[in-house]
């Protein structure tokens, strides 16, 4: 959420690149038969080697790396004897010499009974959408586990990873609701379905150029950039509805569809203009921020203010005149004046 070039960054993809994962992914293991029994030790040791290959995984801390570091300490610290001991027996041993303060420590990977055991897979600063690949493997790996071995992923920074995705997939339910509720009061306003089809070119080129622009840039879509679609229809929609109204009024007393679309530019033009630029000035100082979110979030809402209003000023009386010679688009021009000859 802060710019790379922030010295706090700096350090904190120092740690996480050289020294260990900050973000972790806890797993919780259960085997009926105890975490010191040696049948499940290999299925164990296959499902720790199988997450420390994923990408983005710094290590993972296992309950079985303290019985090899017991038995490495047993052997006088012998590099060559940090391996799991022969059998249960001899792990029981090397567990009953721990003192109240390791047995204390122990309780924090390992159950009191010991069937449910955690390892915990620690990740290098990673996206949310890469944490939760990891975690989607290790869900496979743990279906995998032969039985009467069970498991499931849980953690913290699981729960805020899905609490994001799950906020982006309402945000995005919301404004499909929001999309077709505004179009439903369009078509009531203007008392035209053609007039309201007109209306979506306007409203969608700000959201699908914004879009495309974070594609551009490799913005991603979080809980800030989200929003960016719901304040450009806002804004995007007021001001289409404002010019549409004006077309149809213009109408009433020009004789003409290109002489009603400039006399409504020329009513509306500048207020919508205006009104524009202020939430632009807005919107783009935000983009001085240096919190990330903030800092996209106001030059894309910005960006899409300003394609709004070329959206309204020019792709409307296009669509307008293009459409005008087919259909009336649900716009009557006056009659011309009668020749009293």
């Amino acid at each position: 959420f802060l710019p790379e070039d922030l010295e706090p960054v700096q350090h904190y993809l120092f740690v996480s690149e050289r020294l260990t994962g900050l973000d972790s992914l806890e797993i919780v293991v259960e085997a009926p038969n105890g975490w010191l029994d040696d049948r499940c030790w290999g299925a164990m040791e296959s499902l720790t080697d199988e997450l420390s290959k994923q990408p983005g995984v710094a290590r993972v801390v296992s309950p079985l790396d303290l019985i090899k570091k017991l038995n490495q300490w047993d052997h006088d610290f012998d590099p060559a004897f940090y391996v799991l001991p022969e059998n249960t027996a001899a792990a029981q041993a090397l567990v009953d010499e721990l003192d109240e303060a390791a047995q204390e420590e122990l309780s924090r990977i390992v159950a009191e009974n010991g069937t449910v055991m955690r390892l915990s897979v620690l990740i290098r600063d990673a996206s949310t959408s890469h944490f939760l690949d990891i975690a989607r493997q290790a869900g496979e790996f743990l279906n995998n586990l032969p039985p009467p071995m069970t498991g499931y992923i849980t953690g913290i920074v699981l729960l805020l990873a899905e609490a994001e995705l799950g906020l982006v997939t309402t945000q995005i339910t919301s404004f499909s609701f929001a999309f077709v509720s505004i179009f439903l009061c369009i078509l009531i306003g203007l008392r035209s379905w053609r007039l309201t089809l007109v209306s979506f070119a306007p409203n969608l080129l700000p959201i699908l150029c914004t879009f495309g622009l974070m594609a551009l840039l490799d913005v991603p879509l979080d809980c800030a950039t989200v929003m960016v679609a719901s304040v450009a229809l806002g804004i995007a929609v007021d001001n289409a509805i404002h010019m549409l109204s004006a077309c149809k009024q213009s109408l009433r007393s020009e004789h003409t569809l290109a002489a009603a679309v400039e006399a409504a530019l020329g009513r509306v033009g500048p207020p919508i203009t205006i009104s524009t630029a202020t939430a632009c000035i807005g919107f783009f100082a935000m983009g001085w921020s240096v919190f990330v979110p903030i800092h996209y979030f106001g030059i894309l809402c910005g960006f899409a203010m300003i394609v709004a209003l070329v959206a309204d000023i020019m792709l409307i009386p296009a669509i307008l005149q293009v459409l005008s010679a087919r259909t009336s688009v649900g716009l009557e021009c006056a009659p011309p004046p009668q020749s009293t000859e």
